[in-house]
C-alpha cells in the first residue's frame, strides 16, 4: 500500500530512509520515486537491532541494490546514527522521509523532531511499524502525540504525514507523556490522491 502511495509523490526529488538496513525500502523508492538525491542513514552496527552481524556485508548489499535500480548516483550512503546525520540534511530539502530505524518510544520521538524540519512544504514523512502489536507502544505514541489527526495511516503498517504550512508538531518530549493518558488511535487511512 505504502508504494502506491508512493506514485502520488512527484519523481526526481529528494528523499531519506532512516533505518535502511539490507536497503530493500530503500530499493523500491527508488525505483518508484527516481531521486536526484538520496540519503541513506543507517550506522549499521547492530546498535539498535541488537545482534551480531558482518555489518559491512549488510551494507553492501543496500548498496548493491540501489545500484542495481541504477539510482546509485543519486545515493548518499550516511553511515551514522540519525540524530548525528541529521547535520548532513539541509532544512526543507527533503520530498520523501522514511522513518525505519530505532523502534524505541523516545528514538521514533526523536527522529521525528530532527527530521521534521528537513521535510519542504508538501512533502511527507512517513515511518514503519504502525500497527505491528510488538511496536505499537514505541512506534505509535510518539506519532500520535506529535501530529494528532494530520497522521493517515498506509495500509497495515505504514504511516504518513503530508507536511501544510500548518501543520503543527507537538515537541513535548516522552519522558512528560506519562501524565498524559494514552488512548489507543486509530488513525483515518490514507486516500488515493491524498498526498
Amino acid at each position: 500500500m505504502l508504494y502506491a502511495a508512493l506514485g502520488s509523490i512527484r519523481t526526481g526529488g529528494v528523499i531519506c530512509e532512516i533505518g535502511v538496513h539490507k536497503g530493500q525500502n530503500a530499493e523500491v523508492m527508488a525505483r518508484h520515486l527516481r531521486p536526484v538525491l538520496f540519503y541513506l542513514i543507517d550506522p549499521w552496527d547492530g546498535s539498535c537491532l541488537r545482534r551480531t552481524l558482518d555489518w559491512d556485508a549488510v551494507m553492501a548489499q543496500a548498496r548493491k541494490r540501489l545500484y542495481d535500480v541504477g539510482a546509485a548516483d543519486a545515493c548518499m550512503w550516511l553511515r551514522k546514527r540519525s540524530d548525528v546525520a541529521t547535520g548532513d540534511i539541509p532544512e526543507r530539502s527533503i520530498d520523501f522521509i522514511y522513518i525505519d530505524g530505532d523502534h524505541h518510544c523516545e528514538a521514533v520521538w526523536k527522529d521525528i523532531q530532527a527530521y521534521w524540519p528537513k521535510v519542504r512544504v508538501g512533502g511527507v514523512m512517513a515511518g514503519h511499524e504502525w500497527d505491528t502489536c510488538r511496536v505499537t507502544n514505541c512506534v505509535t505514541p510518539p506519532v500520535v502525540r506529535t501530529f494528532g489527526d494530520a497522521v493517515r495511516a498506509v495500509g497495515s503498517d505504514s504511516w504518513c504525514v503530508v507536511k501544510r504550512e500548518d501543520t503543527a508538531i507537538v515537541t513535548e518530549p516522552p519522558d512528560a507523556w506519562h501524565r498524559k493518558p494514552y488512548r489507543r488511535w486509530v488513525a483515518k487511512p490514507l486516500t488515493f490522491g491524498e498526498l
